[in-house]
């Protein structure tokens, strides 16, 4: 799955009444997939010039990564990405309806684990990656 961190930029400029609110759609096709859907937030910089940064997981699986100036819409971002990703996925037929956890491979163990280090920036993330598709 390709993980953005930045939404398109129409919905992004939408009227807020009608742009679309993707994590209320992202939870509505978790449940009807019976996915399980879990967020991890973080923040970097001083708190009263931070950064949020959200990862979604899908299954125990990053399907979305967004950033933003407050929680909330850091979190949308990110679920911005993951519900791109999991209509991809559907339109594909791509197993959907899948359940369960998969077996993760070396890159998204390293990714995740350098996601787990609050402190770590996404270059590093990157190079973590980089190095282990080389191993």
């Amino acid at each position: 799955m390709n993980v953005d961190t930045n939404p398109t930029e129409e919905a992004a400029n939408a009227h807020p009444s009608t742009r679309m609110h993707y994590r209320t759609e992202l939870n509505n096709i978790a449940k009807r997939r019976e996915y399980q859907l879990r967020y991890d937030v973080y923040f970097e910089g001083m708190p009263h010039m931070a950064v949020w940064h959200s990862v979604v997981f899908v299954n125990d699986k990053i399907c979305g990564k967004g950033s933003g100036k407050t929680k909330g819409e850091a979190k949308e971002n990110a679920s911005k990405v993951a519900y791109d990703a999991l209509e991809a996925e559907a339109f594909n037929d791509s197993e959907p309806g899948k359940k369960g956890k998969q077996k993760k491979t070396q890159r998204q163990a390293t990714v995740e684990a350098a996601i787990m280090k609050r402190g770590i920036r996404e270059t590093e993330i990157e190079m973590a990656g980089s190095q282990a598709k080389n191993d």
